[in-house]
């Protein structure tokens, strides 16, 4: 990987996002004003209306949205390589209405199509956990393409309804203020998807949920998943090969000060076989000197509880769904065989409180990941891991309703020993 000086680095991660948006500017400047594409700079999409088909397939129960996403990600101090890394990567989202498609009432068909190219992310900055999750799914490094999703519901009323299918549960983990697949908000998994977890619910897998609204306004919640998946695996068997995952979540809203919040409290019991983690070492002997053939004791079982609380603080008059506020996480999971024993993260985010820039978003968060003592211990003789925690801020400055810029900063501390690294990635996502 070339070695660029610091400021040959940065240009080049601002090229990138520059470059895309060259070309939509040149785009739009190369339309006559007349006709389709009068209206360019106000339209939600860069395509538009798609001369009135887009609308006609709405009506008829079929929602299609494309973005793409180019990334330009370095460490400007810290531990590793200090190269620019190029990624991008595109989201396509269907949502089919089965009612208006002609077919009955309360089905609802939805599915997540990914693909993403380009150089790795991994350990920059000496991380172990991705500083960029949109450039790390479907895969850390090349080209890959995945059917991330692929969900049936049937809603029996206004207020049940059962979901079966392939669940991205980095889709799942979308809030207010975090989440969102490192498309829109941040970027490390801390925010995105907390790893907390991670063991017990893998990034894609099969299986089914039962949703209940009942009084006033709170949603409940219970899954059965497999433990087990992978964004290029289709194998429906595999999912279940060792263990099943029961996730129990509730949502409960309330109004404070005319600002809405809620907080959701989540639960996650496993099957699952695993080896202990005490015995990460002769794991590791094992797979170095496959002779030695030493004996690892395995647990069944794992378990995960976590609350999310979120709070908006202030929301635009003409629009109540812009806004921004606080939010808190804290996780806390068996330690063994979950490597993280637990987590916390919180901060500020959501839509920009600069005068006249709610279309535009930003994020200041920081996060903590204490991990499992038995990891610590058995890994001892080999590598001294620590805790892992970092800040993270980012601005998304929305040049039209269809294109953002994104700047994000990251200083973040490894699990590995090493200095504490400072991170770059400079973001451009253009929706279609």
């Amino acid at each position: 990987m070339l070695i660029a000086p610091p400021a040959r680095r940065l240009a080049a991660s601002a090229l990138a996002v520059a470059g895309t948006l060259l070309i939509a500017l040149a785009a739009a400047a190369e339309t006559p004003s007349p006709g389709p594409f009068a209206d360019i700079w106000e339209r939600e999409q860069l395509t538009g209306t798609w001369d009135g088909l887009r609308p006609y397939f709405r009506n008829y129960g079929v929602d299609l949205k494309f973005s793409l996403t180019q990334y330009g990600t370095g460490a400007v101090s810290g531990p590793g390589d200090k190269s620019f890394v190029y990624t991008g990567r595109g989201d396509i989202y269907l949502n089919i209405d089965g009612q208006k498609l002609g077919l009955w009432p309360g089905l609802f068909i939805t599915s997540h199509s990914q693909f993403r190219w380009g150089g790795s992310t991994a350990l920059i900055g000496g991380q172990i956990l991705p500083v960029n999750v949109g450039a790390s799914f479907p895969t850390t490094s090349g080209t890959e393409a995945s059917l991330s999703a692929l969900l049936v519901t049937q809603a029996f009323s206004q207020n049940f309804f059962i979901t079966i299918g392939r669940f991205d549960t980095l889709d799942l983990a979308e809030s207010w203020f975090t989440g969102g697949y490192g498309v829109t908000k941040f970027m490390n998994m801390s925010f995105v998807a907390p790893p907390v977890g991670a063991r017990l619910l893998p990034a894609t897998t099969y299986g089914g949920a039962a949703t209940a609204k009942v009084w006033g306004g709170v949603e409940l919640t219970f899954a059965v998943l497999g433990s087990h998946g992978s964004m290029t695996d289709y194998d429906i068997a595999k999912s279940f090969d060792n263990g099943v995952t029961f996730m129990g979540v509730a949502k409960v809203p309330w109004t404070l000060r005319d600002q809405r919040g809620q907080v959701i409290l989540s639960g996650l019991g496993s099957t699952l076989k695993a080896s202990s983690l005490a015995q990460t070492d002769r794991v590791l002997l094992n797979a170095v000197f496959p002779r030695l053939d030493l004996a690892v004791e395995e647990k069944r079982g794992s378990w995960m509880f976590s609350a999310l609380v979120e709070q908006y603080l202030m929301a635009n008059p003409a629009n109540p769904k812009q806004g921004f506020g606080l939010f808190l996480f804290g996780a806390v999971t068996d330690g063994d065989p979950a490597p993280i024993k637990w987590a916390v993260f919180g901060g500020i985010g959501g839509n920009s409180p600069i005068p006249g820039r709610w279309e535009d978003t930003f994020g200041i968060g920081y996060f903590y990941n204490g991990l499992s003592s038995a990891l610590k211990d058995s890994l001892a003789p080999l590598a001294r891991l620590r805790d892992a925690h970092g800040f993270e801020a980012y601005y998304n400055l929305a040049v039209t309703k269809w294109f953002r810029v994104t700047a994000d900063v990251q200083v973040v501390r490894p699990s590995v020993s090493g200095s504490t690294a400072t991170v770059l990635t400079f973001r451009g996502e253009i929706r279609f």
